[in-house]
């Protein structure tokens, strides 16, 4: 970023050491957030239209933006390099200004980058979920297949890295199918809490 430019630095005669700055920008890793930030900026966008924070016209002309934000980051990886950025809320919020104008810089209204880095990681870790749940149901059925294609094989049980009882190879794939189906339920429970206490817009903003 130009200098003094840097969301923390307003207040500092100089530039930060370099190593400092590398070490404080988390955009290589955090944009990994980008798609759930624009979801969270726009359920928020409609927040304050709602409230009465910014008009109508610019509540529509605020997402018209996100969206074509969105779209284009996830069209394009290189549009991210295009713009020195210190995380992704920064660097959406600066490609929001480049496209709106001024507008753009309320969407900032009564909320904290600690509220937006909550909310995205609970938005991110909800879908997450979702997609490793889904994994997990393949790896299941294929277990399911492989004890059913090997009914009759036998294979030694171990206790305690000594061979024990002889056990069926089926019996053995299908107790890591429980053991699997006992994490999805772990994950699910743990989807339900992410649900039960993500604010009501920014739920909306993601199914939308």
């Amino acid at each position: 970023m130009t200098k003094n430019q840097n969301l923390w630095g307003g207040r500092f005669a100089q530039d930060a050491d370099p190593a400092f700055a590398k070490f404080n920008n988390s955009f290589a890793f955090d944009r990994r957030l980008f798609a759930v930030d624009i979801c969270a900026s726009v359920a928020y966008c409609h927040a304050l239209a709602g409230a009465g924070v910014i008009s109508s016209e610019e509540g529509d002309k605020i997402a018209a933006g996100l969206q074509s934000i969105l779209e284009r980051g996830l069209a394009n990886d290189s549009y991210f390099d295009e713009m020195a950025a210190e995380d992704v809320h920064s660097f959406v919020e600066s490609r929001l200004v480049e496209i709106v104008g001024d507008a753009g810089r309320k969407l900032h209204t009564g909320r904290s980058r600690n509220d937006q880095v909550a909310t995205d990681m609970r938005l991110w870790v909800r879908a997450a979920i979702d997609q490793l749940v889904s994994g997990v149901r393949l790896l299941q059925e294929a277990f399911l297949h492989l004890a059913e294609q090997n009914i009759e094989g036998v294979l030694p049980g171990y206790t305690h890295l000594q061979k024990a009882q002889p056990v069926l190879l089926a019996h053995h794939l299908l107790a890591w199918f429980e053991m699997f189906r006992r994490d999805c339920e772990r994950f699910t429970a743990l989807a339900e809490g992410i649900d039960a206490t993500t604010p009501a817009t920014m739920a909306i903003g993601w199914a939308s």
